[in-house]
């Protein structure tokens, strides 16, 4: 460091300086308390200018302390510091102790505030990783549990004069979509609750697809950034149509048979369709044009579903496969169903379904269960110190009383037709049939891994029994929670255990009666991008309802109207 002047040869020094005696500094310290200020200030300046490294020891009294007293030291400074400190000198010491209060003040805020930032980013990085593999990832069931008996839905009707068969939410969860069996396709509000643009449709033999469908619309998609939105009908077409205006854009006509399921790939806006004629079909509807058409299916598709990868998992009905097309492969993965319900095997195995203690929640207000209710593992509960969901004990109950019915009459149920299913993640997906039974597959094995018999109860038609079956099946992606419709008067929730080779539990239930025809499952996603992406969100359950199947008129629930009934559910805070 080099040196400064000021500091190697004090003013006012004499021959011989500070290694002199006593008595020579002290005279020579009046001559230096008689140096006039501006030489002092005009000798500190040029100390600066020649080297400005050093100036924080200006004014310091260590150099001295070994031939000067503290007193006669502690006088030079007080003395010289504020006459000698310039403009520029001051406002760097202003600014060092303005930075100093705010580290102090910061101290105990940087380190929670440096975790919660850890946290968020490692969080959302994670996220991005589950989501670009497509792993199950979000465990957010168990936020879903508190009873919902009273829940009041939003409804809307008096659009529709015959049942409703599908319905879409679009992405920003502003608009709703439905189709009927009438022809008629609607726009909705959710936010004004009101319908907003009504197509009713044209007749049997129209040329005007402008007007709409001129048969049953039997399903329909949106696209993930909202801007078409695609029908199917017994027509054979699939119209599409620009969701924000509702005005007619294009007509795909290749299928030769009724259109039964569309679905958007996420992300892009490429479109696969299925059909009575037993073809699954690719489309570009940005550039309006016909990709390709999938084989293999020996019966007619009833339901198809994609997510983000290319590729697709459909249905066959009567032949009782689900098929994943592997678009960029081109190959397809065969599992076959017709999953056959034995009620002796299955109602020794509801012995394994028991209540645990991580199943339910308390709910003040209801009594606590009782012990006949249910299988109970009184290991795992304390009985009188835990309340639960009373309809999901009552479903359970009646869930073995319809075994012990059909192990009582000796009777077994085969699924014949598998009907609806829905992807959880890109590897694992639900089916469901019309036997009742609802089960889970991974693309590892080709038998499923869990099947739950009969979920939805059984019917008696004189002195004939049979299941009622599973008309759809609909997923929040990536996560552990999927939902089942019917027409026994409730819509299922069920998780997915953490294992997913143990299978799934019922979790909760709403009250809905009709055929539900369509459900979706929508996540209402947060605002605040600052909070953790595993804290569950509000969900929507949307629920296509009709007097009737949308494929037939063999049943008619008649204390039901057709419409669309929207479910909201608040996820419980954890405590």
């Amino acid at each position: 460091m080099a040196k400064d002047k000021f500091l190697s040869k004090p003013v006012g020094e004499k021959k011989g300086g500070f290694s002199g005696k006593r008595k020579n500094f002290n005279q020579n310290q009046g001559r230096l308390n008689k140096k006039s200020k501006s030489q002092q200030i005009q000798t500190k300046r040029k100390s600066n200018e020649e080297d400005n490294d050093d100036f924080d020891q200006v004014g310091v009294n260590a150099d001295y302390d070994d031939s000067a007293s503290d007193s006669e030291a502690d006088n030079f400074t007080d003395e010289s510091d504020s006459n000698l400190e310039t403009e520029t000198e001051k406002r760097l010491r202003i600014a060092k102790e303005y930075v100093s209060n705010l580290r102090k003040d910061a101290e105990d805020m940087e380190a929670d505030a440096e975790q919660i930032d850890k946290d968020l980013i490692s969080s959302r990085l994670q996220q991005d990783v589950d989501d670009s593999l497509g792993k199950m990832h979000k465990r957010i069931a168990d936020s879903y549990k508190s009873n919902l008996s009273n829940l009041k839905p939003l409804t809307f009707k008096n659009a529709h004069h015959l049942s409703v068969t599908c319905v879409e939410i679009s992405p920003d969860g502003k608009y709703l979509y439905s189709g009927s069996k009438d022809n008629s396709l609607v726009k909705w509000s959710l936010e004004l609750n009101k319908r907003i643009k009504s197509i009713k449709g044209q007749k049997k033999g129209g040329k005007d697809y402008s007007l709409g469908h001129c048969d049953s619309i039997l399903c329909m998609a949106i696209s993930s950034d909202g801007k078409f939105l695609a029908t199917g009908s017994k027509d054979r077409l699939i119209h599409i149509w620009d969701a924000s205006t509702m005005e007619y854009i294009n007509t795909f006509r290749q299928h030769k048979d009724s259109v039964t399921g569309l679905a958007f790939r996420k992300g892009h806006n490429q479109l696969y369709s299925c059909s009575m004629d037993r073809m699954v079909k690719l489309w570009n509807v940005d550039e309006r044009a016909f990709i390709e058409t999938l084989y293999g299916h020996q019966d007619s598709i009833g339901d198809i579903c994609t997510i983000q990868r290319e590729q697709a998992i459909t249905v066959g009905s009567r032949d009782k496969s689900a098929r994943v097309w592997k678009i960029i492969d081109e190959t397809q993965l065969v599992f076959r169903a017709g999953v056959a319900t034995e009620a002796s095997s299955a109602l020794a195995s509801t012995k394994n379904y028991q209540v645990k203690e991580d199943d339910f929640i308390s709910l003040p207000g209801e009594d606590s269960y009782n012990e006949e209710d249910v299988d109970i593992d009184s290991s795992a509960i304390a009985l009188n110190a835990k309340r639960v969901n009373r309809s999901v004990v009552e479903a359970i109950k009646q869930y073995k009383k319809d075994l012990e019915l059909a192990k009582e009459r000796s009777i077994n149920f085969v699924e014949m037709s598998v009907e609806a299913v829905s992807m959880l993640d890109e590897e694992t997906f639900v089916t469901g049939g019309d036997s009742g039974a609802i089960s889970l597959w991974s693309f590892s094995k080709k038998k499923p891994i869990f099947t739950f018999h009969i979920a939805h109860g059984i019917e008696q038609d004189g002195p004939t029994f049979y299941p009622r079956s599973i008309t759809t099946l609909a997923s929040l992606p990536l996560s552990d929670l999927f939902v089942s419709g019917s027409y026994d008067g409730y819509i299922k929730i069920w998780k997915v255990q953490q294992n997913k080779y143990q299978g799934f539990s019922l979790i909760n239930t709403i009250p809905v009666l009709g055929y539900i025809n369509k459900a979706l499952v929508y996540e209402h996603k947060s605002p605040n991008r600052n909070s953790l992406v595993t804290t569950a969100n509000p969900i929507s359950i949307v629920a296509a309802v009709g007097q009737e199947h949308k494929l037939g008129r063999w049943n008619k629930v008649k204390s039901t109207k057709n419409c669309i009934k929207v479910f909201r559910i608040e996820p419980e805070l954890k405590k």
